[in-house]
């Protein structure tokens, strides 16, 4: 796997950024590699999103902006990041029930802890209907 680290300087003599985040994204995936996709996005809005490289290799089909790619298990480290954020800045706690800061169908015990330990209960929705094989896929 490829790291560039990337400078707030570098970013400002790009303006936006998003001329920055092209031409990393088009070193860490060529057009006949797997692809990647980024998006950036505020409440409001998306500011950028680009995608680069190949959804199928063996067919050499171009990744675009409309396929879809599983994050599953990927998301659960930036989550507990956020969240370890936000306990940082006193904006969230730890041992607090999660029914403080979102509404939920689960036990009103759940806590952010539990949550982030994977130990609160609920259960995993896999197998998930859009979850197959690509062999048995319809389209």
């Amino acid at each position: 796997m490829t790291s560039i680290k990337i400078n707030r300087n570098d970013l400002d003599s790009y303006g936006s950024g998003k001329k920055y985040v092209a031409e990393i994204l088009n070193k860490l995936s060529g057009p006949c590699e797997p692809g990647i996709q980024y998006i950036v996005v505020d409440k409001n809005s998306t500011i950028y999103e680009r995608s680069v490289g190949l959804c199928d290799v063996a067919a050499k089909k171009s990744l675009t902006l409309h396929n879809t790619m599983a994050a599953f298990s990927m998301t659960k480290m930036l989550t507990a990041i956020t969240v370890l954020q936000l306990i940082e800045q006193d904006k969230v706690e730890l041992n607090d029930r999660v029914d403080r800061y979102i509404k939920h169908p689960y036990d009103s015990e759940i806590t952010v802890r539990q949550l982030l330990n994977h130990t609160s209960g609920i259960p995993n929705p896999i197998p998930l209907k859009w979850v197959h094989l690509a062999s048995k896929h319809n389209t």
